[in-house]
Parts: structure tokens; sequence; C-alpha cells
């Protein structure tokens, strides 16, 4: 009885291994195009896209055949460009931002796969600028900007050659970053990324 519980620890944690060995992890680097829908009292503020970035790492955890699960942290560029009344300013809002995306596989010819992927992300405000007033973008204090927590969703679809993925991602805001209640804020992105896993 004794060797088959020590059989049975040994072969779990052969299987631990095996699993663990099937991790990879590696840089991503990608553009955002980002917006803010913006309402107040009913009214829909019109805003225009602004170009940003994103950089931090990620990892590929094996759950089933072709499925996985890729957690993130990413420093991530967001914003918006306001353009009316009189008023233009580029609003850019840093965040740091950890992202959970369930990754599906399809076989393509040759090495490459179809990715297709979904999931939610938590952003933390960390800085940021308005280009108007040359102020940089508070998420702490009795005078904030915005809100510092932002919970959203991302889902897109990317294709995958041996190491490298690149793909094609929309996230957008499910909670109200505006400090205001009777105003409404939320990010919306739409973002193009490289990632190499080894």
């Amino acid at each position: 009885m004794r060797k088959i519980s020590i059989l049975t620890v040994v072969m779990c944690l052969a299987s631990f291994v095996a699993i663990n060995a099937q991790v990879r992890i590696g840089p991503k680097v990608g553009m955002n195009i980002s917006n803010m829908t913006l309402s107040s009292s009913g009214i829909n503020m019109s805003m225009s896209t602004l170009v940003g970035f994103q950089v931090g790492v990620v990892a590929e955890i094996p759950v089933a055949t072709d499925f996985v699960i890729q957690p993130g942290l990413l420093y991530s560029s967001k914003g918006t460009k306001i353009d009316m009344a009189g008023v233009n300013s580029n609003e850019r809002l840093d965040y740091l931002e950890l992202p959970v995306n369930a990754m599906y596989k399809i076989e393509l010819a040759g090495p490459a796969k179809l990715i297709l992927f979904a999931g939610p992300y938590l952003g933390y405000g960390v800085g940021g600028k308005d280009s108007m007033t040359g102020e940089k973008i508070k998420f702490t204090g009795a005078n904030k900007d915005f809100k510092a927590l932002d919970l959203g969703l991302n889902f897109g679809p990317g294709v995958e050659i041996g190491s490298l993925q690149v793909t094609l991602q929309y996230g957008f805001s499910l909670t109200n970053i505006s400090p205001e209640s009777s105003v409404t804020a939320k990010n919306k992105v739409f973002s193009i990324a490289l990632a190499y896993l080894f």
C-alpha cells in the first residue's frame, strides 16, 4: 500500500513537471488605437482616436489540445483626442494591465495556426497626461481625473507560426472610469500586437 502511495505521488509530480514543461513565456509589444465613450446627462460626446502602445510579457498555459490560457502583464497606453467647443487636447491614460485570455488554436496549412481568444482584463491607472494643460492625469485623491481601476473585456483573432503570435484585439471597459456620478466614461481600444513565446 505504501509503495502504491509513493508511486502515485511520483506519477503526479511527473505529470506536473510535464505540464509545466509545456508552459511558454515571452515578450509582447503592440500598437493601441484607442478612444473613449463619454456621456453626461444622456448626451454623448464625440471623441477621436489616439495612437498609443503596449509592452510587457505573456505566458501560455496549456489546458487541453489546442486550448490554452494566456495571462499577461502589460504597460498599456490608452486615451482619446478631444476636439470640440474650442477644446483641443490629447488625454493619454497609462495602465498596468492584467489580461487573462482563453485561447483556441485551429490548425492551418503548414506550421500556421488560427487563434481565437477572449477574456477579461484588469487595468490600474499609473500615469498619463493632458496635452492641453500639460498636467499629469490623476487617478487618486479628491480631484482625480479618472478612477484607477478599469475592468474590461478583450477578444479577437490572430495567427501563430512557431513561437511567433500576431494578434488583432478589441478591448472595452465594462465599468465606468469617471469619478463623477453624472458622467460615464469607458475605454475602447483596438490593438495590433506581436508576441514571441519561448
